[in-house]
């Protein structure tokens, strides 16, 4: 299924066909020159995971609360997963679907994940300029 989407999605949105298989599977569509976002099949459905911004040692706890409630019910990650790399040192996002879903959901899919990260990439730019506001 992640083969045929992939192929179509970089189709349509004129991006390289160097786009291919990192392995079996496992596709990496940039979203910038910054930000990655993997696409991994998951029969029957497929995982979407990104690294979004560091997480400075200044102030750490207010990042997380932040963090913290924009996971609750999913509400400020449009389902998907905030989370930290093993080190501590980044932040992630991470949604997984365990279904099938067409290739118009699976379109939409992306591009809201894209929107996801983008606002979670900004809220971490915020705090650390010292900015966020989380009242």
């Amino acid at each position: 299924m992640i083969n045929e989407f992939m192929e179509k999605f970089v189709m349509e949105n004129e991006l390289p066909k160097s786009l291919s298989e990192e392995t079996s599977g496992s596709y990496r569509l940039p979203m910038d020159e910054e930000t990655t976002i993997e696409v991994s099949d998951v029969p029957p459905g497929f995982r979407l995971h990104c690294l979004v911004a560091s997480i400075p040692e200044k102030d750490r706890e207010t990042l997380f609360v932040h963090v913290l409630h924009g996971n609750l019910l999913g509400q400020g990650t449009e389902g998907a997963v905030l989370g930290m790399t093993e080190e501590g040192n980044y932040l992630t996002l991470s949604y997984d679907f365990e279904y099938p879903v067409s290739y118009n959901e699976f379109k939409e899919i992306i591009e809201e994940f894209f929107n996801v990260v983008d606002f979670w990439r900004e809220e971490a730019r915020l705090h650390k300029a010292g900015k966020l506001s989380t009242s």
